[in-house]
């Protein structure tokens, strides 16, 4: 096993794994986020998808109660609510587990059976299960858009159509129907309509407006946002609007603001029809809009997650190949490497490696070549070293009389390989004689020169002896800087563990501080959901604050209306008593309604105020978690740059710590080595004393050479 793992390709294979394990594992984190943009925008969808039958419902419910309440056939708008009614329980079938849908739908069956069972409607009391009815399937178009993930959609175009066709259409549809209704209602009674149907048509009329004008400010943000989106659907929905509204102003000035309306109940219920029906129109092209925009981020981010795998598959398969490339060059050029290096040690001199490549390894392969060519010139065989032996022992003979000091013998010169020797042989002996004759001259001269050399070999090993002291001296102030070298690099170490434990604070507080923004994120987008009903409710209480005036102002008009009927029956004597005291009943009647429309103000203005305060400080909290968020995300960045220089501190401290521990290691060496010095000086002082008592015997010894050289027989001495 470990063989192989030493052979070349596999290292190679081992190095080029190494590398794409991080690529492999940043490919993997992109694609693991593209398929949860992917899976949240096909939740998205799915929402869309559940909108259609219940929109269906919701708008079927406002013609069966508008006809109910004009005493109109309601057996169409009936079937066409169970048709949608089954294609709901088609769809919450396979979605309802996902968008969690049962609990609402279920509430909307049972309002609609009670709707059904209802009898038809005499007084607002009567309308009382269809209004429950509309409310819960308002109800479920709130809980698909916040369960399938529409209601948190980061795209301004997609998020603004999600809002006109969760909140804002369904709301203008609903004042539309109240509108045509509470208006058929006042065409029916005449002049001497009820006043509560009146306000009805106010409140819905000014619901009308609400809901048009955030309508078009939402797809006036979505428009800026994505310009495309508004070249089919900005003018459908300024005419949709403009139709909405005008069916509004038309019934305000023919119902409202004339004495006596002249409009027909049915062309009011024709206006009003078609002013829905440009709404249902209207709202059928947004959520069409809508479903695109959704399929076309998921093909986009499906093809950048599709591009990446293409790109990171191609970049592996090309890493790999140049990878295999390359082993296989190597393997084959080490591999006729190591046949040679084997051919040659089983005795075959001819084997020679082919160089496969242009790099080192073919490089090495020549040189190889080379190699063994000179090798095999230099091989001799068997025949040949006999013959070499036998000049040599020839050769040998010659000049054996040289040993005993007859410099005057010469070698034969022959042409085999020893003429070679022998020639080098003669020239050397005469060189020889050359040089005994410069020694003979010369040992007369160590004689002379022998008393002054003793002389200065004194002079020299006192110096020497004086040197070992003063080197005894540095080597103890060396050994006393190396202890002090070895405590800095101790501290230098410590430094290093403590730079180390910074740097990992550091990276700790980092990810801290990444949690703590993820946190202040969420926060934020609590905050501002909180802050949308908030504004939602104070809205509302302004409605209730209108009809409560409204309701003051009937109790003023029945007041008057008490009085005036007072005064008819006073002038009626006694057959108006009875009359007088139903007169007195309604002004009590009055009087309550009055006290309790001012209390209903009362709690309203309350209601406003700590509304008004609440989204106020909601928005003063969204601000200061904003802040919060910039200190955390600065906080974030600091932190980052203490990680980065606590990164180059330690590297630092490091590099101080490493070379400090091999300053340590010179010093010790010096302190080492200046020992070795005192040593080497105190044994020169010694050598240079005995060097003195040498030279006393140099003379001597020159003697003794003189006579060596004296039995040397130069060409032209006597023997």
């Amino acid at each position: 096993m470990l063989a192989r793992l030493n052979r070349i390709p596999v290292k190679l294979a081992l190095s080029l794994a190494v590398v794409l394990v991080p690529v492999a594992l940043l490919a993997l984190q992109f694609i693991d986020a593209a398929n949860g943009a992917v899976r949240f925008a096909q939740k998205e969808r799915q929402g869309v998808e559940y909108l259609r039958p219940v929109w269906e419902i919701y708008r079927q419910l406002l013609d069966f109660q508008d006809r109910r309440s004009a005493n109109l056939a309601t057996a169409e708008p009936e079937a066409r609510i169970e048709e949608a009614l089954r294609a709901t329980r088609e769809i919450e079938a396979r979605l309802g587990k996902t968008l969690a849908t049962a609990g609402p739908l279920r509430t909307l069956e049972e309002a609609w059976k009670g709707a059904k069972a209802a009898p038809a409607a005499g007084s607002r009391f009567d309308e009382e299960p269809t209004e429950n009815a509309v409310s819960a399937a308002y109800e479920l178009l709130r809980t698909v858009g916040d369960q399938s993930n529409l209601i948190l959609d980061p795209d301004l175009d997609t998020y603004y159509l999600m809002d006109g066709v969760i909140v804002r259409l369904p709301e203008a549809a609903r004042a539309v129907s109240d509108l045509r209704r509470s208006g058929t209602v006042l065409l029916a009674l005449g002049p001497s309509g009820s006043e509560t149907r009146q306000a009805d048509l106010l409140v819905a009329i000014a619901d009308i407006s609400r809901a048009s004008e955030a309508v078009q400010r939402g797809m006036a943000v979505a428009f800026q946002y994505n310009p495309k989106l508004s070249d089919g659907l900005a003018s459908k929905v300024s005419a949709g609007l403009r139709d909405v509204r005008g069916f509004a102003a038309a019934s305000r000035a023919q119902i409202v603001d004339t004495a006596t309306p002249t409009l027909r109940m049915e062309d009011h219920l024709r206006a009003g029809t078609d002013a829905l029906a440009n709404l249902v129109g209207l709202y059928g092209t947004m959520v069409q809009s809508l479903d695109q925009l959704l399929e076309q981020r998921i093909a986009t981010t499906l093809a950048r997650r599709n591009r990446q795998l293409l790109l990171s598959g191609l970049f592996t398969l090309l890493g790999i190949a140049g990878s295999i490339l390359i082993s296989r060059g190597i393997g084959r050029q080490v591999a006729e490497l190591t046949r040679v290096f084997s051919s040659f040690g089983r005795g075959q001199l001819d084997a020679r490696a082919n160089p496969l490549t242009r790099d080192e390894l073919g490089g090495a392969a020549r040189s190889l070549n080379l190699m063994l060519d000179n090798t095999r010139q230099l091989m001799q065989s068997q025949q040949e070293r006999d013959a070499i032996q036998a000049a040599i022992i020839k050769l040998l003979d010659e000049v054996s009389n040289v040993a005993q000091g007859d410099l005057s013998a010469k070698a034969e010169v022959t042409p085999d390989m020893t003429g070679a020797i022998a020639d080098a042989f003669n020239f050397m002996i005469a060189e020889l004689q050359g040089i005994i004759r410069q020694v003979q001259g010369a040992s007369h001269q160590v004689n002379e020169t022998a008393a002054q050399v003793q002389e200065t070999t004194e002079t020299l090993a006192r110096g020497s002896q004086q040197q070992a002291l003063r080197i005894a001296q540095t080597s103890a102030s060396i050994e006393a800087m190396a202890g002090s070298i070895q405590q800095v690099a101790q501290s230098a170490q410590a430094a290093t563990l403590v730079a180390q434990e910074a740097l990992e604070t550091a990276q700790t507080g980092a990810l801290a501080v990444g949690r703590s923004m993820e946190g202040m994120l969420g926060i934020r987008n609590r905050v501002q959901d909180t802050a949308k009903r908030i504004k939602r409710l104070g809205e509302s209480s302004q409605e209730i604050g209108e009809i409560v005036q409204l309701i003051s102002e009937i109790a003023d008009r029945t007041s008057m209306l008490a009085l005036n009927a007072s005064i008819q029956a006073a002038a009626a004597g006694e057959a108006g008593r009875g009359f007088a005291v139903v007169a007195e009943e309604v002004e009590r009647l009055a009087e309550r309604s009055a006290d309790a429309s001012k209390t209903i103000a009362s709690l309203l203005k309350t209601i406003q105020s700590e509304t008004s305060e609440a989204a106020s400080s909601m928005e003063a909290t969204t601000q200061e978690v904003v802040q919060g968020s910039r200190v955390t995300q600065e906080a974030g960045m600091a932190l980052s740059q203490i990680e980065t220089v606590s990164k180059h501190l330690a590297e630092l401290i490091r590099s101080i710590s490493a070379a400090t521990v091999e300053q340590a290691r010179g010093s010790e060496g010096a302190v080492s080595a200046m020992n070795q010095i005192s040593v080497v000086t105190s044994q020169a002082a010694q050598g240079a004393q005995r060097a003195a008592t040498s030279m006393r015997t140099l003379t001597q010894l020159a003697g003794e050479l003189s006579a060596s050289m004296e039995r040397f027989r130069l060409p032209g001495q006597v023997a």
